[in-house]
């Protein structure tokens, strides 16, 4: 039964959230249903500020976590860098700030090479920023204390705003690292992930690493393209110096591109020196590629190392070219040099490698193909197909589409295209009503054993009686307080027709007189039912 009720001059919405998408929604409105819940301060946990700056700070943080640094040595780094964009002069307080919160290091020292160091030298800014959420005049007292001076009152005025601005810029990155991992769990919990959920949580709680925030990311639909970076091989004339073998023979085009990268054969000198096993050493003549007989698509081949350790095949070609100028005994070392000659333009031992590391890059590439070439729509002035592929061809001569040409695809990667439009979502606040009247019907019965009709009066006393009834039995313990000294109490049914199972209580009245009687007592009703 409602009563006594009163026009509502609160606001029927207390607004809504755009989000961009469903599962975003949902969660956005758990976030705020348990701050509307928690108006207090034991609702301050879910004062929750997701600003793209505040994301990008607390993203940064966590990215640290996860690379193995400690939060409290991240936080310290932001505390000491801020205190030095400052000004030079608050620098000064760098040692009391590390004296006020030392960072203690891990407890287990590692027995095995780790990539990260833990960081020692710098401020504790979990246990810094936790005393400051506390009381942040206390704090400043106990960093004037460790400066010498009696308290914060103590420090020169400008000190003393410097140095609280730059802890409450630090501690608005602490706590965006927590709005984010509070956010991030009830959003993976509202996905029905429970383990990520817990994670985040544990995360929050521990300072661990934290899994990815997906709460923050915003998907994007549409659709794939892909693009290549092909080389267009037409040409098969070769350059100068350059002979044609039997592999230049089989792929005469990809034989003709090496050499125009190689270019002269001549200008590619290598240097040797004999040493002797007393120690004399023999300067030799240079070796060029020209002197070596095989093609370029040769030398690119014979570039590559067969493993490590392992002079590669050109680099044996290299060697005999070299002895063949002396008859070096068995006891004779022929060492090639890193550097070439000091007329030589290219070449030497080192530029080889590079040679070797260049080859296996264009031998992983694939050839082109037809399919390579497949587009819905051309790309210039309207926006690519679904499935097309952009393919942007080098040719180091003239091309010509009408001839035969060969190619490779030197890298390729695929873009996604953004959709035109986005299904987004956006939650609505409203008043869910907690308690609504009962739907009930009211059955009343004519109190007159041959009643002629219902009057007014009659009806309105009916109604009235019920809710006097409806009242006493939503009686609570405050309105039951002055029946203490009769309840508990039971209710026992009297049936007068005897047509229900009952309790005749005018029995039970002359049976405790018989009692009183025998026992003597002065009262004629000593106890019934255990009342005096």
């Amino acid at each position: 039964m409602v009563e006594d009720l009163r026009h509502d001059t609160a606001a029927e919405s207390l607004g809504f959230v755009h989000t961009p998408s469903l599962a975003q929604a949902v969660s956005t409105a758990l976030l705020r249903n348990g701050r509307l819940a928690n108006r207090g301060d034991d609702g301050a946990v879910f004062d929750l500020q997701i600003t793209s700056e505040r994301v990008r700070r607390g993203r940064w943080l966590l990215q640290g976590v996860a690379h193995g640094q400690r939060l409290a040595a991240l936080l310290g780094y932001r505390i000491e860098r801020r205190l030095r964009e400052a000004g030079l002069t608050m620098m000064r307080y760098q040692m009391p700030l590390r004296r006020t919160a030392p960072l203690r290091g891990p407890d287990v020292t590692p027995t095995e090479p780790v990539e990260v160091l833990a960081a020692r030298d710098v401020v504790d800014g979990v246990s810094l920023l936790d005393r400051w959420r506390q009381g942040p005049d206390a704090v400043l007292d106990d960093i004037a204390r460790q400066a010498g001076a009696a308290s914060s009152a103590s420090l020169p005025a400008d000190d003393s705003a410097q140095l609280r601005k730059v802890i409450d810029d630090v501690y608005g990155d602490y706590d965006a690292v927590s709005d984010l991992l509070v956010a991030e769990s009830v959003h993976q919990a509202a996905l029905g992930n429970l383990e990520r959920s817990g994670a985040a949580l544990s995360a929050h709680d521990r300072h661990d690493r934290a899994p990815g925030l997906d709460y923050i990311a915003s998907p994007q639909s549409g659709h794939t393209v892909a693009h290549r970076v092909a080389v267009i091989l037409q040409d098969t004339a070769l350059g100068t110096g350059w002979p044609r073998d039997a592999r230049g023979a089989a792929e005469p085009m990809l034989d003709a591109w090496i050499a125009q990268v190689l270019g002269d054969p001549s200008q590619w000198l290598f240097d040797a020196r004999l040493k002797a096993p007393d120690g004399t050493e023999t300067a030799l003549a240079p070796v060029s590629l020209a002197d070596l007989g095989i093609g370029p698509l040769s030398v690119a081949l014979a570039a590559q190392k067969p493993g490590e350790g392992r002079p590669s095949e050109l680099q044996q070609r290299i060697g005999l070219a070299f002895a063949a100028q002396t008859a070096a005994g068995p006891s004779m070392e022929l060492e090639l040099l890193a550097d070439p000659p000091s007329a030589a333009a290219t070449g030497g031992l080192a530029l080889l490698t590079t040679l070797g590391a260049w080859v296996a890059k264009v031998a992983a590439a694939p050839p082109l193909t037809a399919g390579d070439f497949v587009s819905g729509t051309d790309a210039r002035g309207s926006a690519a197909a679904p499935g097309s592929i952009g393919v942007v061809a080098h040719a180091w001569q003239p091309f010509n589409p009408a001839r035969p040409f060969a190619g490779l695809v030197v890298d390729g990667w695929t873009e996604t295209i953004p959709a035109d439009t986005e299904t987004t979502a956006v939650t609505f606040h409203y008043d869910a009503p907690g308690a609504r009247a009962p739907q009930a019907l009211l059955l009343a019965v004519h109190p007159a054993r041959a009643p002629e009709k219902w009057s007014f009066e009659l009806l309105l006393d009916t109604v009235n009686e019920a809710a006097d009834l409806a009242r006493l039995r939503t009686l609570s313990s405050k309105e039951l307080a002055p029946m203490g000294s009769f309840l508990p109490a039971l209710y026992l049914p009297d049936d007068y027709t005897r047509d229900v199972p009952s309790v005749s209580l005018d029995d039970l009245k002359e049976k405790a007189k018989v009692m009183a009687t025998a026992a003597g007592s002065d009262s004629p009703y000593p106890s019934v039912l255990g009342k005096g």
